[in-house]
């Protein structure tokens, strides 16, 4: 979070081999940021970039569009202040409102309202226009600009771990998570593991979940994916007539822009 380093503690990352950071910015819209719930002030995030570059870190930049009361001037100015940052990866994700939280109180109690599906989607269809023709290509749904290694290593079921509180790690099949509460996981730590959970992976979760990963990416996913998985030569027939899939050489298959905006359904069809 933008708030939450300094100069000094960016160039410590660097020094223990750090090389690429992801700053939190979401918006530069200051009410949206109270909406989300977010501490930094958004004229802060140039100077905290600044910072990282000069450490010699990488950068890239998240944003979340959606928020209630978000319009699409508000989106697309923090669309121009992100770009002219000038980072070589700009991540932009759709608002999740999850149960249980303080937005979803808040819209449930009528003091917020509910994020609109066709304006979140017209969000969706400016950042592409926008960071692609700021010379970001596209490569993942919610990713644009230099492919990371990093979120790659997630999209094509490589090995990952993660370090600190919360996070979650996968090793040949095996997939642990560690405790959230940060005085937990350094009590768990200090014990011997922070892992608070594990599963192992099988077959048809990891054919289903390749599925479900390579088709938010640019390359798609092989056309023998499908097979393996005895989706319907039906069903994909349909999903390109709607123009939600298009052919790739190389026996492979991905979505199309249309199909970005669809893709959690156009999964679920694809394997019910």
């Amino acid at each position: 979070n933008p708030d939450t380093v300094d100069e000094q503690y960016l160039k410590s990352l660097a020094s223990i081999g750090v090389n690429r950071v992801s700053i939190g910015v979401q918006s530069f819209d200051a009410e949206v940021l109270r909406t989300l719930d977010r501490t930094h002030d958004a004229d802060l995030v140039p100077l905290v970039v600044q910072w990282a570059k000069a450490a010699g870190l990488r950068v890239s930049i998240d944003l979340i569009y959606g928020a209630p009361g978000e319009t699409l001037e508000s989106w697309s100015n923090t669309l121009e202040r992100a770009i002219e940052l000038s980072t070589e990866h700009i991540s932009a994700y759709a608002l999740i409102v999850e149960p249980g939280t303080k937005l979803a109180a808040q819209i449930r109690r009528g003091e917020l309202q509910e994020p609109d599906d066709d304006l979140t989607a017209e969000k969706q269809e400016l950042a592409g226009t926008m960071l692609e023709a700021a010379g970001l290509p596209w490569y993942e749904v919610a990713n644009w600009g230099v492919p990371s290694i990093h979120n790659k290593a997630y999209w094509y079921s490589k090995n990952w771990w993660g370090y600190g509180p919360g996070a979650h790690s996968h090793i040949n099949g095996n997939r642990f998570w560690n405790r959230k509460h940060p005085l937990a996981y350094q009590q768990a730590m200090a014990a011997g593991s922070p892992a608070q959970g594990t599963e192992i992976i099988d077959e048809q979760t990891h054919l289903e979940e390749r599925l479900m990963l390579e088709l938010r990416c640019i390359d798609g996913t092989e056309l023998s994916l499908l097979k393996a998985l005895n989706v319907s030569a039906e069903k994909v027939s349909s999903a390109l007539a709607d123009g939600l899939l298009v052919l790739l050489p190389d026996s492979r298959i991905a979505v199309s822009a249309k199909g970005r905006l669809l893709i959690d359904g156009l999964v679920l069809q694809l394997l019910t």
